[in-house]
């Protein structure tokens, strides 16, 4: 089954558990087992806690508690509550979205579940500060577009660190197109801090990812045809 045909179908269930009423429900699966989820914020396999299992599995091998995660793009906040009960009290999440109404799904989601250690940021990461706009249209799912119908601030990644003074061990980037822009705006992130990253990556922009990437001296572990695990090539594999 296709990506797009998934999405639609994925879509028509949420749509119909809106028509029947359904609301928050308990993850039933995996790391989330037992944690509340709206059920009509986002597609299915949220709910039942077996959402993008491939990365999934990376993230829980690799987040220890203590641990310090930027979700860059964090939709409705399904990652930022993974990261968060790995991470535990003593770690850091850090949730970027700056669609107001994921942001908002967002907060009940980590509210709800007693998230503590969850910082919200509603702003976009790009190559330059400013002022970009979004298409919001889609369900959840939000784009970079000059003709886009939300205004939203974005900053960059090294500038973020260094006003609030955290730096990631891991980051997921999941920006709908804007990866490299991101990555761009990242310099000292990459070449100093050095964390490891899992980015969603477009088709059309994988190869510049990957040749930025590689300047940077991360290596490339292909999850799926379009997410990639990044780890600095000094830590290896």
């Amino acid at each position: 089954m296709s990506i797009k045909i998934r999405e639609r179908a994925g879509v028509a269930v949420m749509q119909a558990g809106q028509a029947l009423g359904i609301g928050m429900v308990r993850i039933p699966f995996g790391v989330l087992r037992g944690k509340k989820w709206q059920f009509t914020s986002s597609i299915p396999s949220c709910a039942f806690g077996v959402y993008e299992r491939h990365i999934a599995t990376r993230l829980q091998g690799v987040l220890n508690a203590g641990a310090v995660f930027f979700d860059i793009g964090a939709n409705v906040g399904y990652y930022t509550l993974f990261a968060s009960t790995l991470v535990g009290d003593a770690g850091k999440v850090i949730s970027f979205e700056p669609e107001p109404g994921n942001m908002q799904m967002l907060i009940e989601h980590t509210t709800i579940n007693k998230c503590i250690n969850v910082t919200h940021v509603q702003k976009a990461l790009a190559d330059a500060p400013g002022i970009i706009r979004f298409d919001g249209t889609a369900h959840t799912m939000c784009k970079f577009s000059d003709d886009g119908n939300i205004e939203v601030e974005c900053t960059t990644l090294d500038m973020f660190i260094q006003n609030s003074g955290i730096s990631p061990d891991i980051m997921k980037i999941d920006v709908e197109g804007a990866e490299v822009r991101v990555l761009h705006g990242a310099d000292i992130c990459l070449s100093e801090i050095r964390p490891e990253i899992v980015l969603s990556v477009h088709d059309n922009l994988l190869d510049e990812c990957l040749d930025l990437l590689s300047e940077y001296d991360y290596n490339i572990e292909q999850l799926s045809p379009d997410d990639l695990y990044c780890v600095p090539l000094e830590r290896g594999n």
